[in-house]
């Protein structure tokens, strides 16, 4: 028994006995693929079912149109080629549902991910970021202080963005780029929460980087 998918229907079907049984049941043991291959089994046999419905249907509506001559070695031979399709197009849902299994298993450990390290990460705090609702006399950090204060990252970065490129005093720019990195990692901006990060001098910022590494 080397081709141990050609042998799942049997095996669900529980028609094989003895070495036969035992070979595909220590297989199913250390073959992930032939254990989502059998979880899958009956999704993917109704999806190949449906398959060979439609090409049935369609082989009946070309004999009704006039192709009742069609020799019975050809009709055969279609048969045959359709059995091999079907196995095929069947392999291959599994494969496909397969992998969008471990795409939605590695989706939920980004999700877990993403959640405790923005639970972790050093957030900046200014406690008279939001004492004035007047954002007119501010200046750009201080609009981006105030709009990450109240969670509008996006406006946030556009304002410390805006400062960054015309301050010059370095103790300034590196707190604004502790701000800047911070309003990115908040939408989930992870490479460019690292590169700001990476240019500020702030304690703070290098810790944080060394929390996604």
């Amino acid at each position: 028994m080397k081709d141990f998918f050609e042998h799942i229907d049997d095996y669900m079907a529980g028609q094989l006995t003895g070495s036969e049984y035992e070979a595909f049941a220590a297989e199913l043991k250390q073959n992930e693929s032939l254990r989502n291959a059998v979880r899958n089994y009956d999704s993917a046999k109704r999806l190949s079912e449906g398959l060979l419905e439609i090409d049935m249907l369609e082989t009946i509506q070309k004999l009704e149109e006039g192709d009742q001559a069609t020799p019975q070695k050809e009709i055969d031979k279609k048969e045959n080629k359709n059995t091999g399709r079907n196995w095929f197009i069947l392999i291959s849902m599994v494969m496909l549902l397969s992998f969008l299994a471990l795409w939605l298993s590695n989706g939920s450990t980004s999700d877990l991910d993403k959640e405790e390290i923005l639970a972790s990460y050093i957030k900046p705090v200014d406690g008279d970021a939001t004492r004035s609702i007047d954002t007119v006399g501010m200046n750009h950090f201080q609009k981006g202080k105030y709009y990450f204060a109240l969670n509008r990252f996006n406006e946030s970065e556009k304002w410390l963005t805006r400062y960054i490129e015309k301050e010059k005093d370095q103790q300034l720019l590196s707190q604004a780029y502790f701000w800047l990195g911070s309003a990115h990692l908040e939408q989930w901006e992870v490479k460019e929460a690292k590169r700001v990060w990476s240019k500020s001098e702030e304690i703070k910022a290098k810790n944080n980087l060394r929390i996604l590494e």
